[in-house]
């Protein structure tokens, strides 16, 4: 069996080249999804007089925000031999 190429080695390059791209906007979507919800509800209560948006949004943008964060971490705690909800319901040739 293969060893895997230590990260940040030379070999481990190749697989990485022009992630970083893809890691950016990733962690710009994230990040605007989260906030620009509350930008307008700020601007539609400065324009309007009003005091609710601005609440909305933030509860918008949070919302989102931990959406994210959960799409993210999904497989992160996961035990290494155990199975999903939908990888167990899949059925298995005989």
């Amino acid at each position: 069996m293969p060893e895997q190429p230590a990260p940040g080695s030379p070999q481990d390059s190749g697989q990485r080249e022009g992630m970083e791209f893809a890691d950016a906007s990733l962690w710009l979507s994230r990040i605007f999804t989260a906030i620009v919800p509350g930008l307008i509800g700020l601007w539609l209560d400065d324009r309007y007089g009003t005091k609710y948006f601005a609440l909305i949004g933030l509860v918008l943008g949070l919302t989102s925000g931990i959406l994210h964060f959960i799409q993210a971490t999904k497989g992160v705690f996961k035990k290494p031999g155990s199975r999903s909800a939908s990888q167990s319901s899949e059925r298995r040739p005989p």
